[in-house]
This record gives C-alpha cells, sequence and structure tokens, in this order.
C-alpha cells in the first residue's frame, strides 16, 4: 500500500484562527470607519457650555489636537477625557478618566402648568402657588439657579407684588429668591435667580406672590394661552471647581 506525498505539490497557506480572523475584521471596520472607537486623550481647552464644539483634545499617541463634542459638561483644561470616535459625526467626549464625572448641565427638576386657569387663590398676603411646588436633588459641588415662569393677573394696574422662592416650607421657608414688579390687569413675569446649595440633599422648592404695594388682590395663572406658560425649575450651571473667584 502506498502512502500519501505532497511531494511536488504546493502547500496551501496555513489556516488562520478565530483571533486572528476577528482581528483583520476590526481592521477592516476601523479602515472603513465603521467601528465606534473608545479613546483616551487629554483636553487642551475647556468648552463653555455641554453641547459645545469648541473642546480641544489630544488623543493618546498623537501630537495634533482634535475638535470633539463633550456630552458631559466642560472638561477642565488638562483633564483626561475617554472619547468615542462615531462615524461619520466625529468625536464625542464622554467621561473623565480617574475622576468624578462632571455630570450633565441643564434642568434637573421642573414643574409646569397646562391649565389655562387661575391656580392660585386672589389676595394680598403672601399666598404659595401650589402647581409650582417641586422637590430637587443638590449637590455641593454644583452651582444652580432658581428659574420661575409666571403669569400674574392684578385688579388694580399701579399697585406692585413680589414673588418668593422658599425652601422647604410654603410661605413661611427660608426665602432662596425674590423679585418685585409693578402690576396691572396682566403681566407675564420670568425671573431667575443663583442658588448655592450648603448640603448634599434634596430640597423642596416653594413659588408664592404678595402684594407689595397698593390696594388690590393678585393671582396667577397657568398661562395665556399664547405660547407662554407658567413653569418652575432649577438648572445646573456647573461644577463650582470651574468658577474663579476675583
Amino acid at each position: 500500500m502506498t502512502g500519501l506525498s505532497t511531494a511536488g505539490r504546493a502547500l496551501g497557506a496555513p489556516l488562520q484562527t478565530n483571533d486572528q480572523i476577528f482581528t483583520q475584521f476590526t481592521q477592516f471596520l476601523q479602515r472603513r470607519k465603521v467601528l465606534w472607537e473608545l479613546k483616551l486623550g487629554v483636553c487642551q481647552s475647556q468648552g463653555p457650555t455641554a453641547g459645545s464644539t469648541d473642546i480641544s483634545v489630544v488623543l493618546d499617541g498623537d501630537d495634533n489636537p482634535i475638535t470633539c463634542r463633550t456630552l458631559i459638561g466642560p472638561p477642565p483644561t488638562g483633564s483626561k477625557v475617554a472619547v468615542i470616535f462615531v462615524p461619520p459625526t466625529g468625536y464625542y467626549i464622554v467621561g473623565l478618566v480617574g475622576g468624578q464625572p462632571l455630570g450633565p448641565l441643564g434642568l434637573v427638576a421642573a414643574v409646569g402648568v397646562s391649565t389655562t386657569g387661575a391656580i392660585s387663590t386672589a389676595g394680598s398676603a403672601e399666598t404659595d402657588i401650589l402647581n409650582l411646588q417641586f422637590k430637587a436633588q443638590v449637590n455641593l459641588t454644583r452651582l444652580y439657579e432658581i428659574r420661575v415662569s409666571i403669569l400674574i393677573v392684578g385688579t388694580v394696574t399701579t399697585d406692585t407684588y413680589t414673588i418668593t422662592v422658599r425652601r422647604d416650607t410654603a410661605v413661611s421657608g427660608v426665602a432662596l429668591a425674590t423679585n418685585s414688579d409693578v402690576g396691572g390687569p396682566v403681566v407675564a413675569f420670568y425671573d431667575a435667580w443663583p442658588y448655592v446649595p450648603t448640603a448634599n440633599e434634596t430640597v423642596s422648592f416653594f413659588t408664592s406672590h404678595a402684594r407689595r404695594s397698593g390696594t388690590g388682590t393678585f393671582q396667577a395663572f397657568g398661562g395665556s394661552g399664547s405660547g407662554f406658560r407658567t413653569w418652575a425649575g432649577l438648572y445646573d450651571v456647573g461644577p463650582i471647581s470651574l468658577f474663579t473667584t476675583s
């Protein structure tokens, strides 16, 4: 019996392992810019807001900076960040490396009024607007802004009224913000106030109106039906570490 022989026969290429095939496939996807890539880099500049497109980052192993869009707020210059390349749109900063996340900027908590009718009783003394009560979790490392939008209806044009935001208890709680305005038949009131937390806690917010001068009464309404809406909320302005001291 004659054994099989490979003499004089061309040898085929050795079979590739699964790991080798996967590596080649991954490299192909990267060359074609189909595969999302996670990279690390160092911020060269600080963007002003979440969603800013002028964050300059040098990726590890590179020399030339690239422009990234941040999804975590404005990272401090020199911070190490995680960057994802999403073809074909570009590079996104998705986290901090070796540090606490900055967290998203913007609305933390709010309450809105959908009705266009009265939402408080008419009066001259300080009156709580029940529909504008809300709670929000605050952190000592962040700065915040309280924003209030109310449609106020008064019975005497020359009267003035005061809008106050308090914490913990309606009408008698600690006043966090206040502003006075001129009355009139209908007034669309809007204002924003800075808020610096004193502890890591959940805070209850209450909004009220009161007559400051005059003889008439005031009442809060849900909206005018022409695009104006009554609401109150707390916004995250950014980490305290990014605010310089003057």
